[in-house]
């Protein structure tokens, strides 16, 4: 399957929450990946989203393991 490229640095960091300077870093580092058309660099929007879903987990878990050692500080709390 043929990726399509039509997403701007600029599209992708709002989409995502980030800088476009840490949009730059996964392009370098190969967890994007790019084509340059008329100076414009453009990006996989299939990529995107995965990279979007892959962060929304991973808050999802962040925000799940507070609240459980939230709940945990207030039982050992009222224990006391």
């Amino acid at each position: 399957m043929s990726k399509t490229y039509n997403v701007t640095r600029e599209v992708a960091a709002k989409s995502l929450n980030i800088s476009t300077r840490t949009i730059d870093r996964y392009i370098k580092s190969g967890k994007l990946s790019y084509k340059k058309i008329a100076n414009k660099v453009l990006l996989a929007k299939e990529e995107v989203l995965e990279l979007k879903q892959e962060f929304t987990t991973l808050h999802q878990e962040l925000n799940t393991e507070i609240i459980n050692q939230n709940t945990t500080t207030s039982t050992n709390l009222a224990n006391k």
